[in-house]
């Protein structure tokens, strides 16, 4: 698969992917804006990598016009200074 399609090709191994796309008569939910808000926490994280310690949504509460993170939580940690002197 092409890198671009990456993330919709993980999005399809969940077992989630099925009620997203719609699921006994419920409407699909937006499948880009799944995409979109973890792509966005990844490079949050990336950015932040030496201080996050654990990150969690839980739920991810998703429409057919969004993706909305209902809780979160992004504990940081102790900075690395090993490296200091």
């Amino acid at each position: 698969c092409q890198l671009s399609s990456f993330p919709e090709h993980a999005l399809e191994s969940l077992k989630v992917d099925k009620i997203l796309r719609g699921f006994r008569g419920k409407s699909s939910g937006n499948r880009a804006a799944v995409i979109a808000a973890v792509l966005a926490l990844q490079d949050y994280v990336l950015a932040h990598k030496d201080q996050i310690e654990e990150v969690e949504i839980n739920p991810l509460i998703v429409t057919p016009n969004a993706a909305i993170a209902a809780d979160a939580l992004i504990r940081i940690g102790q900075l690395d200074d090993t490296d200091s002197d």
